[in-house]
């Protein structure tokens, strides 16, 4: 059964591409390559560091609405597998259309430019399969919402990367991020697995499970 707002998340998905791929990027290099740390980088990770801070922006805009989500989605709660969210949709289109625009990235870079470059793309392969089921069918919102609250951490890893460029290692706001960074960690990607894998074994062998036909979703979907 298809989404009934296939049309909204696809526009959704188109721009939040244009904007990750052309704006963001845009004005990271407006705001942030005057810095000396910046300047005295190669090539290869000035690059990156756009990349990251593009990473961060889109983390921390999905992370929050993900939250937000969560927290008013009482639909989501009581079927979990077919319960209809527009905001929810709205924010994996947002996630998808920034998959999107890395995976391009990606393609015009090669695999000696960017660190993890095979890894990055079957990344982003599983998630686009993955996260169309919410967008285009309109299933498991809820727990791919919730799953997309770990998201939360990546600032924080991005800002270590940064500051580790910096040669900012010694200072006490690495060893801050740092402490951010595993709480943020162990939060959104420790402590929500208990409340997944009740909900998934709570949804095994019922009627909307063999309506979906996708086991194959559900596993791949913590995979990412």
């Amino acid at each position: 059964m298809a989404s009934r707002y296939v049309i909204s998340n696809v526009l959704v998905m188109v721009l939040s591409s244009f904007c990750f791929h052309f704006m963001v990027p845009w004005f990271s290099r407006k705001l942030t390559s005057h810095f000396k740390s910046y300047q005295k980088l190669p090539s290869k990770l000035q690059t990156e560091w756009h990349n990251r801070n593009v990473s961060t922006v889109h983390s921390t805009i999905v992370t929050v609405l993900s939250i937000y989500v969560a927290l008013t989605d009482t639909d989501g709660y009581r079927n979990a597998i077919w319960a209809e969210s527009q905001t929810a949709e709205m924010v994996l289109s947002i996630l998808l259309g920034y998959i999107y625009s890395d995976i391009v990235y990606l393609l015009q870079s090669s695999p000696s430019q960017t660190d993890a470059y095979w890894g990055s793309m079957l990344h982003h392969i599983i998630v686009v399969i993955v996260y169309s089921c919410c967008t285009f069918w309109g299933c498991y919102t809820h727990l791919t919402i919730v799953r997309t609250i770990a998201e939360v951490s990546t600032p924080f890893v991005n800002m270590r990367w940064i500051l580790d460029a910096c040669r900012m290692k010694d200072s006490k706001v690495f060893m801050y991020n740092g402490i951010l960074m595993t709480l943020t960690f162990f939060g959104g990607r420790i402590l929500l697995m208990p409340y997944a894998y009740v909900r998934l074994y709570q949804l095994r062998n019922t009627k909307d499970w063999e309506k979906s036909h996708t086991q194959f979703y559900l596993e791949s979907l913590w995979m990412v």
